[in-house]
């Protein structure tokens, strides 16, 4: 086709004849573009994410096993220096602890959390004694109700909140504070220094009198009882009363001492007695007691008032 176009004669091209694509209709395209991309972009990440979930699973279940190993060879209570000896990473202590499956009782010592939901709370207090004991320093001794856990000696009340533990020295140094237990100075005989549950703790005589000096005449009373019932010597017991007789409280642990009975069957019958003694009623005695109807007898003791 001849376009004459300023008087000369142009021959059209099909390419320019043919009509032209308008803006929109060139775009029209792209839209469908984009979103096939969008499509394989979320598919990729959905990939990528199961991967990792599964891979996530697998590390999970891992960590769990390392876990109980530790567990096994250590007890409910992990200290990261307890996976460096199992050859175990901290990464895997640490992990745990992030998904909840640990429970942290001092700065680098932990117990897994099924252990801590089903523990009593005078447990629960005996696993942050042995934590913050094996946490604590050299020449670190559990006392008072700490060790009374530890050792399990009975007592009727509610723990404190955090343990206490005592350094051979003078006892008018400072204390230590932090938030997983206290820590103080004083006279601690060497006989009077044991282990337990891979702990360092007093000995049972010296947890009674501490006891009985800061958390009076009823603990004391209960703990004391069954030391001696355990074979200890009241005169172990005074002695370490007349070693403190200037620490507060010793007038309770003197006291304790004093009216302590190894016959004592059970803390309830401790409070009894402790009721007894407190009307008055200072003189014990055993009778034969009631007979039951299949046979047999049980004894019963009996105060009353001195004559």
């Amino acid at each position: 086709m001849n376009v004459a176009v300023l008087g000369q004669e142009v021959q059209k091209s099909p390419i320019s004849s043919a009509p032209c694509r308008s803006a929109g209709q060139s775009g029209a395209r792209r839209p469908t573009v984009h979103k096939l991309r969008l499509v394989h972009k979320l598919a990729s990440r959905a990939c990528w994410c199961r991967t990792r979930a599964q891979a996530g699973g697998v590390g999970h279940t891992s960590d769990r096993h390392q876990l109980k190993t530790i567990v096994s060879q250590r007890g409910p209570v992990v200290l990261l220096r307890d996976a460096d000896a199992a050859g175990i990473s901290r990464a895997v202590v640490r992990r745990l602890f992030d998904r909840g499956d640990l429970v942290r009782l001092a700065k680098a010592a932990f117990a897994p959390t099924t252990v801590i939901e089903t523990a009593s709370p005078w447990e629960i207090f005996r696993l942050k004694s042995v934590a913050f004991g094996r946490s604590s320093g050299p020449d670190t001794y559990l006392t008072g109700a700490a060790a009374a856990a530890v050792l399990r000696l009975p007592m009727v009340s509610e723990p404190p909140d955090l343990p206490t533990a005592i350094r051979p020295g003078n006892a008018h140094l400072g204390h230590d504070h932090t938030p997983y237990g206290r820590s103080r100075h004083g006279h601690l005989p060497v006989q009077h220094r044991t282990r337990r549950d891979g702990v360092a703790t007093v000995s049972p005589a010296y947890c009674a009198v501490d006891v009985a000096r800061h958390f009076g005449s009823q603990d004391g009373l209960v703990i004391t009882d069954n030391v001696l019932a355990a074979g200890v010597s009241r005169e172990v017991l005074a002695r370490l009363v007349a070693d403190l007789d200037r620490y507060p409280g010793i007038g309770t642990a003197r006291w304790v001492v004093e009216h302590a009975d190894p016959r004592a069957e059970s803390p309830l019958e401790t409070l009894g007695r402790l009721a007894f003694l407190g009307a008055g009623l200072t003189h014990r005695s055993r009778t034969p007691g009631f007979r039951f109807a299949t046979g047999g007898t049980a004894p019963t003791t009996c105060y009353r008032t001195p004559e």
